[in-house]
């Protein structure tokens, strides 16, 4: 009894070897599924590469894939953003490169010439690279937050964070990160770093609903209809 059971057994694993079973044990992605998110992908990537190419109107339009409800969400990050911006790029004055006071010296003296001497130029001409790194972030923050020539304004806002990121990775280094606990619970390079995203985000899709740069292409879009 037990040789015929084994003999059962072999013949119907063999059976099912041989004849695949009716039903897949996987199913295999479709090429639309595989190929959709590589396509937003392309999209996104040739539409920037239009805008640095000059095309009309192209760098007041917003990505394609930024419309409806959807793209409304974002106003309060760009708003938010580019205020925060002002904020960094005045140095605790009024407006941007505040020659003389503690915060535009202080930033020349423990930032830019321990970690910046290879600008050009330097040591001499640290105070003028002072001086444009507030006039990006306050005239930047300032043109993001109301929408207009957002895609160059984010692009020079985002080298601003990157040397940012650079700075705090130089001095104080990863900080343990992803798991070290550190005062304040934040990482000096956390702060810089989100905004880069944010800003390599604005610089791609451009300003979104209400914005300047919308309603200049608007008005751009509705002449060429015209004519």
């Amino acid at each position: 009894a037990t040789q015929k059971m084994l003999i059962s057994v072999g013949a119907i694993a063999c059976s099912l070897l041989v004849r695949p079973p009716a039903v897949p044990l996987y199913r295999t992605p479709t090429p639309a599924r595989l190929s959709s998110p590589q396509m937003a992908t392309e999209e996104l990537v040739e539409q920037f590469v239009d805008w640095l190419e000059g095309g009309p109107g192209t760098v007041f339009r917003t990505s394609s894939e930024l419309e409806g409800d959807a793209a409304k969400v974002l106003v309060p990050m760009r708003v938010l953003a580019g205020v925060l911006m002002i904020h960094h790029g005045s140095e605790g004055g009024l407006g941007p490169a505040n020659f003389g006071t503690g915060g535009f010296d202080g930033f020349v003296t423990y930032v830019l010439t321990p970690y910046f001497g290879f600008l050009p130029g330097a040591p001499g001409s640290l105070p003028v690279w002072a001086a444009l790194h507030d006039y990006v972030e306050f005239f930047g923050g300032l043109f993001l937050a109301i929408g207009l020539l957002t895609r160059p304004a984010s692009l020079a806002l985002l080298g601003s964070m990157l040397a940012a990121v650079y700075f705090h990775l130089a001095s104080t280094g990863l900080q343990g990160f992803p798991l070290g606990h550190v005062e304040s619970y934040s990482y000096n390079f956390e702060e810089p770093a989100l905004y880069a995203a944010i800003f390599l985000f604005f610089t791609v899709v451009g300003a979104g609903p209400l914005s300047v740069d919308d309603k200049i292409y608007q008005k751009l879009v509705e002449g060429l209809d015209e004519e």
